[in-house]
């Protein structure tokens, strides 16, 4: 079979190339291994129910952002709920209901620290102004690099007119709290740390400043719940992409590339394919052992392997709640912190994420699934002795049972049921080496500006996803994914 475009992996970034070709008309084939899109940011089933593959905040879903123009250019059948609080936030400071109106989070900051009210909204002011301009490329994708000549010539006049900017190039987070005097109040420090666990992958301390203060605004930038799992946008993404000429094939995961000519041979469970260009929404790890026979292997590749390995896998819970008069009706989340002054990591941390109350015929009535996250050192867990890795797991359940009855309601402290899962579940289900989640973390360097970012992993074979700018969250791996058919259809 011939096609000009093979994509691997129906995840986020993968939809995004797709779409993107197919809206240009041009032949392209998605090959899934599963049966469902999504990848780590998927709806599967168990039992009948449906459970996110990661807790997760969902964002780009505003009318002018990338999911919000798709769904209306497409006419995508999915519900949007715009969450008020679209998150819980409780550690050591207390809590904090963040919603959609940013000016009541900084009132509940300030009512914090009432004598630091000058310098809280200082920051404030100063966040935003990064925000705005950060997210205004995010939301125009010929923007971000890699840039063509007219991409550059707009990101220059861009940068021109906001040069006070660069004063966060190479800062941490940390040492921007410190400036305006805001590190010492609890509530706004915590914020930032946990903010950044959840996004850029690192603490507030270590968080390259500019993107930092950006994803601040996270919560407040087409942040919502998708009625029935993020899959549900996934599989909106996949009929637009087969309305528009493509093809998408599931439980076809690809087996070998081979160089041909000028492009690739690729024999995938089903058959085999000849194509002009393959686009990899896989790690690096996992596109490079698809070669064959296998080419030296080049400096950055390697870099980037260690960077992903030096990162973060999860120890998940998916289950079900009893009902409870107290719990909402619609979807709701909550961020927990046992000890701020500990690691956000190994249960200590954790996003919870708790579908509406619509999810399943097959619950009782009151019943809700969950999904629980939470980050653990890939390195760690992976060094440690096979018989060693079952009871690290459960120690750090055990950690999350303890973060539940210290910080949660009591109605989310004992789940009817529920099953665990780990890095090594990951490897099972979504083939990520060593079950790597959450992309690179985005620590201070000048290494997060590249005009030019390598994508082109061999002669007509490219990489999207996490693993590539933009990096990480789910809005930001389609945003890759466009890229990069971008610069291929020129």
């Amino acid at each position: 079979m011939d096609t000009d475009f093979l994509v691997i992996g129906a995840g986020f970034g993968g939809l995004g190339a797709a779409l993107t070709l197919a809206e240009a008309g041009r032949s392209v084939t998605l090959c899934e291994r599963l049966n469902y899109p999504g990848g780590c940011a998927g709806t599967f089933k168990r039992k009948g129910l449906a459970f996110e593959a990661g807790a997760t905040l969902f964002s780009g879903l505003d009318d002018n952002q990338l999911f919000g123009r798709w769904r209306q250019k497409h006419r995508m059948d999915f519900e949007v709920e715009w969450l008020n609080p679209a998150i819980r936030f409780i550690s050591n400071a207390g809590q904090l209901d963040i919603g959609l109106n940013k000016a009541s989070v900084i009132s509940q900051i300030v009512a914090t620290a009432p004598e630091k009210e000058t310098n809280i909204r200082a920051f404030f002011t100063a966040q935003s102004r990064v925000a705005d301009s950060v997210w205004q490329l995010l939301e125009h994708p010929e923007q971000i690099p890699p840039l063509n000549w007219k991409g550059l010539l707009k990101n220059a006049q861009w940068a021109t007119g906001r040069l006070e900017l660069f004063k966060y190039v190479n800062k941490s987070l940390g040492e921007v709290l410190t400036d305006f005097g805001v590190r010492d109040v609890p509530m706004l420090r915590e914020l930032c740390d946990g903010a950044c666990q959840i996004t850029v992958q690192t603490s507030a301390a270590q968080a390259e400043a500019l993107w930092a203060l950006a994803i601040l605004d996270f919560f407040f930038r087409g942040t919502g719940h998708i009625k029935g799992g993020i899959g549900a946008l996934a599989h909106a993404l996949v009929k637009a992409i087969q309305d528009a000429g493509g093809q998408v094939n599931y439980t076809d995961g690809v087996r070998s590339l081979t160089p041909h000519g000028r492009g690739w041979k690729a024999k995938t469970r089903r058959g085999e394919y000849t194509v002009k260009h393959v686009i990899s929404n896989l790690l690096p790890h996992d596109t490079w052992r698809l070669i064959e026979p296998s080419p030296p292997k080049p400096a950055w590749i390697e870099k980037k392997e260690k960077a992903i390995e030096a990162g973060w896998g999860a120890v998940m819970r998916y289950g079900v709640l009893p009902g409870h008069a107290d719990m909402p009706q619609e979807a709701f989340h909550y961020q927990l912190v046992h000890d701020a002054d500990a690691p956000l990591q190994e249960g200590n941390h954790f996003l919870i994420s708790v579908n509406d109350v619509s999810n399943s015929n097959l619950l009782e009535p009151g019943q809700r699934t969950f999904t629980l996250s939470t980050h653990v050192p890939l390195q760690k867990y992976w060094s440690l002795p096979e018989p060693e890795r079952g009871d690290y797991v459960n120690e750090v359940q055990a950690n999350i049972d303890a973060t539940l009855l210290h910080r949660a309601p009591v109605w989310l402290q004992k789940p009817e049921w529920w099953m665990s899962g780990s890095p090594r579940t990951f490897v099972k289900y979504t083939g990520r080496h060593q079950g790597a989640v959450g992309g690179i973390p985005k620590t201070k360097g000048l290494s997060n500006y590249p005009l030019f970012p390598k994508t082109e992993i061999a002669p007509s074979l490219w990489g999207v996803g996490d693993s590539y700018f933009p990096g990480q969250s789910t809005y930001s791996t389609a945003l890759s994914g466009v890229k990069v058919a971008q610069s291929l259809l020129g």
